[in-house]
């Protein structure tokens, strides 16, 4: 099991949302790179349509993941080992 910390910047009144409270997603280790694993979603009261982008921060295991900039699609590129990946900040 992996963890994901999702900080949400703020660039005006309204602070975006994340539309579930949670997300979870689950690689299998020795899983072949290119892997979806999960998809954030986030709306943003101040714009309509909303425009939120997404990135991941560097961190111990940030450079197995690759987040969609604009649909917060995440996929994962490498081999995963349970002693390497423990969490990672999004």
């Amino acid at each position: 099991m992996f963890q994901v910390y999702i900080e949400i910047e703020d660039a005006n009144d309204c602070v975006p949302l994340t539309l579930e409270s949670s997300y979870s997603g689950h690689i299998s280790e020795n899983s072949p790179g290119g892997r979806f694993v999960l998809q954030l979603q986030a709306e943003d009261a101040d714009r309509k349509p909303t425009k939120i982008f997404y990135k991941i921060l560097p961190g111990e295991s940030s450079d197995l993941f690759h987040i969609n900039s604009s649909t917060g699609k995440c996929n994962y590129y490498g081999t995963i080992f349970r002693l390497i990946l423990s969490s990672t900040v999004m």
